[in-house]
């Protein structure tokens, strides 16, 4: 049997000590303080942890001088969230992370549903058509960039 001070066969004894200082885990723990301590730097590390997103890019589009690209991309942070349609405006040469979230265009649903269509219309202004109408995040500037909707016709 495992003791307070035994967690997955890693031995803690002293542990507390380091964490509160000798005379505080002298003074307030007992027995269980080295697993209390562990169960807290276990939820700590899943707290800080990596993301648990995934990003899938469907479609590039690139600005007329290539410095900046629209990136439609899907979504999808796990089981208990569904999947969401997202277009972000980046310099041309950065790569879309896991880590962020679309920072221009943000729907519930897949990419093969809102059908977006994404054309630059100047340098520093764009066009975005598709089911639109259900957005969560609709930005009309961004990276100094001018964006318009249209709604898809028919829908």
């Amino acid at each position: 049997m495992l003791s307070g001070n035994d967690l997955f066969g890693m031995h803690l004894e002293g542990t507390a000590d380091v964490l509160l200082g000798p005379d505080i885990a002298d003074r307030y723990c007992d027995s269980w303080c080295g697993l209390y301590l562990a169960i807290y730097l276990v939820f700590l590390l899943i707290a800080l942890g990596p993301d648990l997103c995934a990003n899938q890019i469907y479609q590039e589009v690139y600005s007329a001088d290539r410095t900046l690209k629209a990136v439609v991309f899907q979504r999808d942070c796990g089981a208990t969230t569904g999947f969401s349609t997202q277009v972000s405006v980046l310099p041309a040469g950065e790569t879309l992370g896991n880590d962020v979230a679309g920072n221009l265009y943000i729907a519930n649903g897949r990419p093969a549903d809102s059908r977006l269509l994404l054309q630059w219309t100047s340098q520093r202004s764009m066009l975005i058509q598709g089911h639109v109408t259900d957005a969560i995040k609709q930005e009309t500037m961004i990276e100094g960039v001018a964006v318009s909707y249209i709604q898809a016709v028919g829908h």
